[in-house]
């Protein structure tokens, strides 16, 4: 699992809507009079059976409905309302391949068919054949231009390929067709806050929210905006209404925690925190360790003299996060062995003592320990009040210090302050966010007596040959570190440099720890994490040596770096 975010915006629980309705087109009752009554009678048995097949599907009977609709294909496998039924049933019970095959063979049978086509369009979604969707969703829409249903459903499979201004067209067509369209107007917002227009957000959630005071995710989407424009009281208002109307809604829990975090209310946020593990964007490639649901209570009474395994949790860059807390759960528990990244043991070994660091990839012999916890269990045990910040060592991690001085000799060629870079974060959800372009820094590059180090992971060498051919600046690429294999060679080439510059990634976590003057570049609303907000005026309240620089405007990085480059002209250059 990656760095824990804000659970997603709910997108009408993230599922398309379904309609079971057959919507036959009515048959030419000139043409019944010319059928032999045999198949009269046939035909009107076994509609009989469809009718009684979609009342039990409506009841929620779907063993009953499954076995009517198939008896009816048993005698005629070209039926069209049994092979659309049936379709949507698989689909309902988790089984999307058949299910397409079957709606796929309805269509077939009857093209024209729009229920038909957005039925399928809903089971391609479950496979996130997200483009064969919005085929099958045009295609409905084609048949029926005022089908609310299907711009709903094509709305949210164009989010999904991050189509969305075409998506937020489309919610806007269901709403025009249908104005009381409560769901439309909820991800309606959802697509107006990612695309920036948050009053047009807040006022789309209201809507919904007037239209069905009982939606659950319209109020757990305006607590969302709510929290990220940091009107956090406003925030627990919503979500806790969310909660109110359904009991188990995780996703509302979990961002109930991060809220008062952001605040630096740390016991009631850890104290929800377990949460974190029913979010609705774990799906099952998501690792979850074998955790005891009451191991917080148990470790919170038990004595010491426990042998303890911290199972691996989040992205490298937490695991340095959490890694000022390690040598307090030694402190407090007795034997600790640490689950991590293979690329991190060598570092974190030589910095903390007494801890026993193992690769994540490793089999686990979990009878072998008498407590398991996970790397975000720390917080509840050392970070519940202010005072317990007091703690943490303003350098917990060490550099290989010979392999680091060797560095800095060979990438200082006068006396320039050595000033570590990075750019970008390749996160999946917030990495664009959070990312700069090379060419938003150049006030930065333009300071003299400074010399820049690469430090950013990844392939970076069109980014540098670019920049270097458009503006005559060299950003230097140590060739002996790769900075995403080599941790432990990162950690020396920042513990190299004079400060570190940097966005939200895994450098930021490791120049913390490290305890090199270092600032961060926040963005203003999305791609924001709860534990920069912790923090005295600008200071890091979870790196001593940490500065946090934040968007005043979103999407407005030139303020953040007209800032950075007066700190460092007063601060290293004293000019």
């Amino acid at each position: 699992m990656a760095a824990v975010p804000i659970a997603p915006f709910a997108k009408n629980h993230t599922k398309p809507h379904w309609s079971m309705h057959p919507k036959t087109p009515a048959r030419n009752t000139a043409l019944q009079a010319f059928k032999p009554i045999a198949v009269q009678q046939k035909e009107a048995r076994l509609n009989a059976t469809i009718q009684k097949g979609l009342d039990a599907h409506q009841r929620g009977d779907l063993t009953t409905a499954r076995a009517l609709y198939v008896s009816v294909l048993r005698e005629v496998p070209t039926h069209f309302d049994a092979l659309h039924l049936l379709g949507v049933i698989c689909s309902q019970s988790g089984e999307y391949a058949l299910a397409i095959d079957l709606l796929s063979q309805a269509i077939t049978v009857n093209k024209k068919h729009p229920v038909a086509h957005n039925n399928l369009g809903n089971a391609q979604t479950q496979l996130a054949k997200w483009a064969d969707a919005v085929r099958s969703y045009d295609q409905a829409i084609h048949l029926d231009p005022r089908y609310a249903l299907a711009f709903f459903n094509r709305g949210i499979a164009l989010e999904e390929l991050h189509s969305l201004d075409a998506a937020l067209a489309s919610y806007q067509r269901a709403i025009q067709i249908d104005p009381e369209y409560a769901q439309a107007h909820s991800n309606c917002g959802a697509v107006f806050e990612k695309i920036g227009l948050f009053n047009d957000a807040l006022t789309h959630f209201d809507r919904a929210i007037a239209l069905d005071p009982q939606f659950a995710g319209a109020h757990y989407n305006r607590a969302t905006h709510l929290m990220k424009h940091k009107r956090y009281d406003e925030a627990l208002a919503s979500f806790n209404k969310a909660i109110e109307i359904r009991p188990q809604f995780a996703d509302a829990y979990w961002n109930t925690s991060l809220t008062h975090l952001f605040r630096g209310e740390w016991a009631a946020g850890w104290d929800s925190y377990e949460w974190r593990w029913q979010r609705s964007d774990l799906g099952p490639e998501n690792f979850r360790p074998p955790l005891d649901a009451n191991r917080l209570a148990h470790a919170a009474i038990t004595s010491s003299n426990l042998k303890v395994f911290i199972w691996n949790e989040q992205g490298l860059g937490d695991v340095v996060f959490h890694a000022s807390m390690f040598s307090e759960a030694v402190a407090r528990f007795g034997s600790v062995t640490v689950q991590t990244d293979h690329r991190l043991i060598t570092l974190l070994s030589r910095s903390i003592e007494d801890v026993v660091f193992v690769d994540k990839s490793d089999p686990v012999d979990t009878a072998h320990f008498d407590l398991h916890l996970a790397h975000g269990d720390l917080g509840f045990f050392f970070r519940r009040d202010a005072g317990d910040f007091q703690r943490i060592k303003p350098q917990y991690l060490q550099s290989d210090t010979p392999r680091a001085q060797t560095l800095r000799t060979e990438l200082r060629s006068h006396t320039e302050l050595l000033c570590g870079i990075t750019w970008r974060s390749n996160h999946a959800q917030m990495g664009q966010a959070k990312s700069l372009r090379l060419h938003d820094l150049l006030p930065l590059f333009k300071i003299e007596g400074i010399r820049f180090i690469n430090l950013q992971y990844g392939d970076t060498s069109n980014d540098l040959l670019e920049f270097k051919s458009n503006y005559g600046i060299e950003i230097i690429n140590c060739l002996t570190v790769d900075n995403f294999y080599d941790i432990d060679g990162h950690a020396a080439l920042v513990d190299a440099c004079d400060v570190i510059i940097t966005v939200s990634n895994s450098t930021a976590h490791i120049a913390g720890g490290l305890g090199k003057p270092t600032h961060v570049m926040l963005p203003k609303v999305n791609g924001t994490l709860w534990y920069w907000a912790n923090r005295r005026d600008t200071q890091s309240m979870w790196y001593p040596t940490v500065q946090v620089h934040e968007q005043t405007r979103n999407g407005d990085w030139d303020t953040v770096v007209s800032t950075i480059v007066t700190t460092i002209k007063e601060k290293y250059l004293n000019i």
